[in-house]
């Protein structure tokens, strides 16, 4: 019994270490606005848009502009591919 427990408490180290050292070392945002104006001069496009349409077969997507932020004209449609989802996956 006593092998059983050793086995254990090392297999428990092994996988506390494990999770240590893969940890997530996110940085803390200072200046929020400053990060919110940099990713709004340098994103290709800003609104608010509908999901027209997923094909879960090619894994593509349309979306219609319903209210920009930018200079993106409502109503235009975009066509784009995603990856990652499984054809099981609810969308």
């Amino acid at each position: 019994m006593n092998t059983f427990k050793n086995i254990v408490l090392s297999l428990s180290f092994f996988l506390l270490g494990f999770a240590i050292v893969y940890s997530c070392n996110c940085p803390i945002v200072k200046d929020l606005n400053k990060i919110q104006e940099y990713e709004y001069e340098n994103s290709e496009c800003i609104f608010v848009g509908e999901v027209l349409s997923v094909n879960l077969d090619n894994h593509t997507f349309e979306i219609e502009v319903i209210e920009s932020f930018d200079e993106t004209n409502s109503g235009t449609i975009y066509t784009g591919k995603y990856v990652g989802f499984s054809k099981n996956r609810t969308v």
